[in-house]
């Protein structure tokens, strides 16, 4: 088997962004304290924001309009579906953007970094490493 090596020859280390780390370990503590603290209202408001957050801001905002630029609206609106695409904490706008300007490979392997290097790494892996059978 032979390793073929894709992007820049310079690799840089990577670093856990600790705040991140801390968020998120904290945002899954709390959300095991929801049997707790459950109530059919509060469930159906959790439902909403998934549909609301998840397709409106995510599919909608983030990945229609702004990755591929399927449709145009007026500013404002724009301006909404980001935020609502923001709360999501899928990424940032501009991360999405870039996402679909420079399209990387391999994609399965890609897909898996992108929540990594979004969340818990300052520096991403500028280098994936795929292997090829002869």
């Amino acid at each position: 088997m032979t390793q073929q090596s894709i992007s820049s020859e310079n690799q840089e280390v990577l670093k856990l962004s600790w705040e991140s780390v801390i968020f998120f370990a904290l945002f899954h503590f709390v959300a095991l304290l929801a049997p707790w603290f459950f109530s059919w209202s509060a469930f159906g408001v959790m439902i909403f924001l998934h549909w609301l957050l998840g397709s409106i801001g995510i599919c909608l905002g983030y990945h229609r309009l702004l990755s591929h630029r399927s449709f145009q609206v007026p500013q404002w609106l724009e301006y909404i579906l980001t935020t609502l695409g923001a709360l999501a904490m899928q990424g940032g706008p501009l991360f999405w953007k870039e996402a679909s300007i420079f399209p990387t490979t391999p994609l399965i392997e890609e897909a898996h970094w992108t929540k990594i290097k979004e969340y818990y790494l300052n520096n991403a892996p500028k280098q994936l490493s795929v292997e090829k059978k002869d």
